[in-house]
C-alpha cells in the first residue's frame, strides 16, 4: 500500500510547454490560433525551426502548436529557405529566438 510511485517524465512532457515559452519570451504572444495575418506565420515557422534544432520531433512540435506534422515540416523548410538567402527579417527573428532559447536552458 505505501508504495512510492515515481513518475518519470517523458521527453514529450518535458518539452510540452517549450512552444508556449519560446513564443512568450520572444514577444510573439499566442501563435496557436489559426491566424495568417502579419508576421504570425513567419514567427511560428521561426519557433518551429529553433525547436527542431533543439531536437524536438515534428510530431511534438505539431502537438504543441496545434498543427499537423506536415504543416510543421513545410514551415521549417520554408524558414530554412529564408535563412539561406539571408532574409533580414527571418535572420533577426532567428537570432532573437536563439537568445531566448539559450536563456531558457540556463
Amino acid at each position: 500500500m505505501g508504495e512510492n510511485k515515481i513518475k518519470t517524465k517523458t521527453k514529450m512532457e518535458i518539452n510540452q510547454s517549450l512552444f508556449d515559452k519560446l513564443c512568450s519570451r520572444a514577444g510573439f504572444g499566442d501563435l496557436k490560433p489559426v491566424d495568417r495575418s502579419g508576421d504570425k506565420p513567419l514567427q511560428r515557422q521561426a519557433i518551429w525551426y529553433v525547436m527542431r534544432e533543439q531536437g524536438v520531433t515534428f510530431r511534438e512540435i505539431a502537438e504543441q502548436s496545434h498543427r499537423t506534422h506536415g504543416t510543421v515540416i513545410v514551415g521549417v523548410k520554408r524558414f530554412k529557405g529564408y535563412l539561406s538567402v539571408n532574409n533580414r527579417e527571418a535572420v533577426q527573428m532567428y537570432q532573437n529566438i536563439i537568445k531566448v532559447a539559450q536563456n531558457e536552458k540556463e
